[in-house]
């Protein structure tokens, strides 16, 4: 063999064995053909190719949504703003702690109170236990929340949205009814937020901070009351000047008390204010503290002038029964004759309903 065939001969034997390697088919899995998307003709593992040829930078992965928690809605209180039945409340030391004093009453005058007064410090935690207590029974919460340690304008100016922040998360994730009043009897001159001591610009302010805080929170769940003392009892403030206005309040509490030789019927005590604030809102009423002085003669014809002219009044949705010591005796657990025309004219009248 000549040398130019034997050279022949060999480079066919290597171009084979280059045939036989470099172009066998590349075989994959089932399961990984099946489950890894091909990329597509312009695009490669580091980019985007465009008609072009030039190579843009792959975009980078979505962030991952962020997770939320799944919250109940917040409970609905509409239905107990404007109820077809009135309130009967009550106000008693630690009532609010202990249900045997709800019982108690309850057994004595024959209707269960559903309204119970809690008062709180602006400061204090949101007494989250009592209130589901309250609720538990079949009555609504009242919370008095008041400032005494902290100055209207400060609240007003934002130095307290933090705490005040933390309470409506703690109403919120409570969940339950809950009727609020802030910085009550305004129109007064004994306490640190009255008309004596503030301006009603930073009342108003404080008033409006608050309640847009727990609204933000979602902490709709509160029935907000701004709540006068009568206005035989203050200075001649005008309560207009003091309203924060319909957006920002539900109720019209009234503070007022029947005292020997003092206005002596419904009308008369309770007449004056209720006309004023009708002149620039249409809420609805709710006498947040009352009481009959114990031992004045009048005191059981009052009691009945109190609990007919606050079913007779359409605006009026009830009220609440200081019955403990206060600047007066107010109790009336000592006057079984009291508790008689309670029982009696409670059950007579549209008093009573299960708050849910």
């Amino acid at each position: 063999m000549s040398s130019r065939t034997l050279f022949a001969t060999v480079w066919m034997a290597v171009a084979v064995f280059l045939c036989l390697v470099l172009y066998r088919p590349i075989t994959t899995s089932p399961t990984t053909a099946a489950t890894r998307p091909q990329p597509s003709p312009l695009q490669s593992a580091t980019g985007t190719a465009s008609p072009t040829g030039t190579r843009t930078p792959a975009s980078p992965a979505p962030s991952p949504a962020p997770r939320t928690r799944s919250i109940r809605p917040a409970v609905d209180v509409t239905r107990l703003i404007r109820p077809e039945r009135d309130y009967l409340g009550i106000a008693m030391d630690e009532a609010h702690k202990d249900p045997r004093q709800i019982d108690s009453f309850a057994r004595r005058v024959g209707i269960r109170p559903n309204l119970i007064t809690i008062y709180q410090g602006f400061g204090d935690d949101f007494a989250a236990e009592s209130v589901e207590h309250i609720y538990r029974v079949g009555a609504l919460p009242l919370v008095r929340w008041e400032p005494f340690a902290a100055p209207l304008a400060d609240i007003a100016a934002g130095r307290h949205d933090r705490y005040v922040r933390s309470y409506a998360r703690a109403v919120r994730r409570l969940n339950v009814p809950v009727a609020m009043t802030f910085a009550h009897e305004m129109n007064g001159f004994w306490y640190p937020w009255d008309a004596h001591h503030v301006t009603s610009s930073d009342y108003i302010a404080a008033w409006r901070r608050i309640h847009d805080i727990f609204r933000a929170e979602g902490a709709t769940n509160v029935i907000w009351c701004w709540a006068p003392n009568v206005i035989s009892g203050g200075p001649g403030v005008e309560l207009i000047d003091w309203y924060p206005g319909d957006a920002h309040v539900d109720w019209i509490g009234i503070d007022g008390y029947f005292v020997a030789g003092g206005p002596n019927s419904y009308e008369t005590l309770f007449g004056p204010t209720i006309r004023e604030v009708n002149a620039f809102t249409d809420r609805p009423f709710l006498i947040v503290e009352t009481g009959v002085e114990a031992g004045w003669l009048q005191r059981h014809r009052v009691l009945k002038s109190l609990l007919r002219g606050v079913a007779a009044d359409d605006r009026m949705i009830g009220f609440v029964y200081f019955n403990q010591s206060g600047s007066r005796q107010w109790q009336l657990t000592g006057d079984p004759t009291a508790l008689a025309i309670l029982a009696e004219e409670a059950k007579r009248l549209r008093y009573g309903f299960t708050v849910r």
